[in-house]
């Protein structure tokens, strides 16, 4: 279709709206999850007690299995409010958080998270966004 002289192109027809990739979808949701975790486990302040230590502390969201393995990444039984000495200085407290899950849930379900971290995942953009939305309008 040509173009009469002098008459701009019509620009008014405006793209499809390109949907979130994969890697700002999870990122958006690690931090959804987080802010769900640490508004669970403290006080209206921001305080609480660290799972590991028990210190009365500001808590960030600690992973007892790490967030490498998907299948536990954004399971609110593997992820707990940590002090900043447990959750980094001492890369989790472990056999500290590993007592501490076993007196809150009990020997069979952390024998059930050990044994889920080693199942294969994948999440759909879907997935993502129906546990962004999930905690989202639970915090």
């Amino acid at each position: 279709m040509r173009q009469e002289p002098g008459r701009k192109k019509d620009r008014s027809k405006t793209k499809p709206a390109r949907l979130p990739s994969y890697a700002k979808l999870r990122g958006r949701l690690d931090r959804v999850f987080s802010a769900w975790i640490r508004h669970r486990d403290t006080l209206p302040n921001g305080m609480g007690y660290c799972i590991s230590c028990r210190q009365f502390a500001p808590l960030q969201c600690g992973h007892f299995i790490k967030r490498q393995h998907l299948a536990l990444r954004w399971d609110t039984r593997n992820a707990h409010g940590q002090c900043l000495r447990c959750n980094h200085f001492l890369g989790g407290n472990e056999a500290e958080y590993y007592h501490a899950l076993v007196k809150c849930y009990g020997q069979f379900t952390l024998n059930e998270l050990m044994r889920r971290k080693h199942d294969n995942v994948k999440y759909t953009r879907a997935d993502l966004q129906e546990m962004i939305a999930k905690f989202s309008k639970n915090t």
